[in-house]
């Protein structure tokens, strides 16, 4: 293990907290501010998770110990979580490759749950809040006897029939009524069979081509364990106590009332340590549109084409200055001329890009949504996948932005939209989400909740307990 800043002494206390989650910065992003306010109510508070996420989480003055396992010979290294060079896996040679690096993922899974169910057991936490994307992790601690919550770092749930499912981007109609309901029932049904059958009928087929031995439902041992299973737009998740990493005012309302959901409330860490950045460059008399497809730009399939729109916006918009974080995504030598109002760059900090950008184009993710309205910046959306195009739904629900459809974008789509922005009134309704969200702006709610949680199974772990062990235990 590395980076490994055990106490002891708050070990033996057993005042530890630890996150598992997601290995994405937003996702730990979301987590700072409860995380803080953990710390100052005097829990100890570690992370857990692999190594390349380590730094980040340092920067910010947390705990984090590497849950790693070891390298494959013929795996590339990896920068921020992504490879730096691609492996070849076409022709029979590549299959041969891919079999051997698949078998290799097995053998150290196995390996590192032993070690970090071993780990675990000598940090005996008092509770793991845990991301509901990484359900497998459950298993270490419902073996070590540990409690969960579930920390969600989107506004992705589970079925329910007042609202359409995030991955949709439907928008619930209003007045809700039996029509509704159906719409949303079928749109749920629709994309929890998808589900179902990827989760449960491709890995044992993509098994049996690599010629290796299906691997058994990895949802058993969860439910010997006795995890209850449900599904959710991503697939199967735990039913636990869950808290969700945005401010209630941003969600629907009909899923406000109808589901046992706790919000944690805007969830941006304003004394989060990003990159150092150099504002001297930009034109400070000139409006800003900051441009940024977060994390995972580089997986998604019209992200070049996005950035290039952006580009020649930027020369037929001159009166603006453009900032654009292409990540990942492609190099500033795939751009071709640039005018003078465009800045390009890898990585920015983005809390200080809002606090002076005019609009922002996004791909939505919740990360990103919140930090946008935070700060009172009317988003222009191009949602790429996942639960992005229900992040959008809401935007254009509240009143906070426009969207647009990232397969076809191009300048003169995203050049109708960003006059819609111009001529638009978003000011009432960024300042009534963002003085929600300055009310929502504290840890509070988490802390007392993790605390109530706590206390109740304290109490039931005590009613547990035989007469006679408990007058030894001087419960009495």
């Amino acid at each position: 293990m590395v980076a490994d800043n055990t106490s002891e002494q708050a070990v033996e206390e057993g005042r530890c907290i630890v996150f598992i989650l997601m290995p994405e910065r937003s996702a730990f992003n979301a987590s700072f501010v409860l995380a803080r306010g953990l710390r100052e109510r005097g829990y100890r508070v570690l992370y857990v998770g692999p190594d390349h996420c380590s730094q980040h989480v340092l920067n910010q003055g947390f705990e984090y110990e590497v849950f790693e396992y070891a390298r494959h010979p013929e795996e590339p290294e990896q920068h921020d979580g992504h490879p730096l060079i691609k492996v070849d896996f076409s022709g029979l040679r590549g299959w041969w490759r891919l079999r051997s690096f698949v078998a290799f993922e097995r053998w150290a899974d196995f390996e590192l749950r032993g070690r970090s169910l071993k780990r675990l057991r000598r940090l005996n936490p008092l509770l793991v809040l845990l991301d509901p994307l990484v359900w497998p992790y459950a298993r270490l601690p419902l073996e070590c006897g540990v409690p969960i919550i579930s920390f969600n770092t989107s506004l992705a749930s589970s079925f329910n029939w007042h609202v359409p499912p995030a991955f949709g981007g439907l928008i619930p109609m209003e007045p809700e009524t039996l029509v509704s309901r159906l719409r949303n029932g079928l749109a749920w049904t629709w994309l929890t069979l998808k589900r179902k059958v990827v989760f449960h009928l491709l890995p044992p087929l993509y098994s049996l081509w690599l010629l290796l031995w299906p691997r058994g439902n990895p949802l058993r041992p969860l439910r010997r364990l006795g995890g209850k299973i449900c599904w959710s737009e991503y697939g199967p998740r735990l039913q636990l106590p869950e808290l969700v990493a945005a401010p209630a005012a941003f969600d629907f309302p009909q899923m406000l009332v109808s589901n046992g959901r706790t919000y944690l409330g805007t969830c941006v860490d304003l004394q989060r340590q990003d990159v150092d950045f150099d504002f001297s460059g930009l034109d400070g008399e000139r409006p800003w549109i900051y441009c940024s497809l977060g994390t995972y730009s580089h997986v998604y399939k019209h992200s070049q084409r996005l950035f290039r729109a952006v580009v020649e916006l930027a020369r037929l918009r001159p009166e603006y200055e453009f900032v654009i974080q292409f990540g990942t995504a492609m190099d500033a030598a795939d751009f071709a001329e640039v005018p003078s109002n465009v800045h390009l760059f890898k990585e920015v900090p983005q809390l200080q890009l809002l606090q002076r950008a005019r609009f922002f184009i996004t791909h939505g993710g919740l990360s990103s949504v919140r930090e946008a309205i935070r700060f009172a910046v009317p988003m222009m959306v191009f949602p790429c996948w996942m639960e992005q195009p229900g992040n959008a739904a809401r935007i254009v629900y509240h009143g906070l932005g426009v969207r647009g459809d990232v397969s076809k974008v191009d300048v003169d789509s995203m050049g109708l939209l960003l006059t819609d922005l111009e001529k638009g009134d978003w000011k009432t309704s960024l300042e009534h989400m963002q003085a929600a969200f300055q009310r929502e702006d504290s840890a509070q709610v988490g802390v007392d909740f993790i605390e109530s949680f706590l206390l109740r199974q304290t109490h039931q772990a005590r009613s547990q307990v035989t007469p006679k062990a408990t007058a030894e235990l001087g419960y009495e």
